[in-house]
């Protein structure tokens, strides 16, 4: 995919994979220099509030700039605050995000 710097991680492991093998892949992200766009969604068995931290982590390096963080239903509504929050510090252009946790707050106008 685009020379190496698409990452869909679905395509190398599976949904229900917990949140060691996730910290992991986010392990790596933060010395990898060649993923632009990650597809990190739905893997509700391993990507919770700690996830979403690290996450932030790998994005303030600003190597990657498009997004999918969506169907990760186990983080919290404070978690997506503090995502929304750090995202200015971020490389990120592109995202999308579909957590129920959205409705009814102004979250997703904060992070555009």
């Amino acid at each position: 995919d685009a020379g190496g710097k698409v990452l869909r991680l679905k395509r190398f492991i599976k949904s229900n994979a917990g949140p060691l093998v996730i910290n992991a892949v986010l392990d790596a992200l933060k010395t990898n220099t060649k993923i632009e766009a990650l597809y990190i969604q739905n893997f509700e068995d391993g990507f919770f509030d700690e996830q979403l931290e690290r996450l932030t982590d790998v994005l303030k390096r600003k190597r990657i700039w498009c997004l999918n963080v969506g169907e990760n239903f186990r983080t919290t509504l404070n978690a997506w605050k503090e995502f929304a929050e750090d995202l200015p510090e971020t490389a990120v252009s592109h995202m999308y995000a579909s957590e129920h946790h959205f409705i009814g707050t102004d979250l997703k106008n904060q992070m555009k």
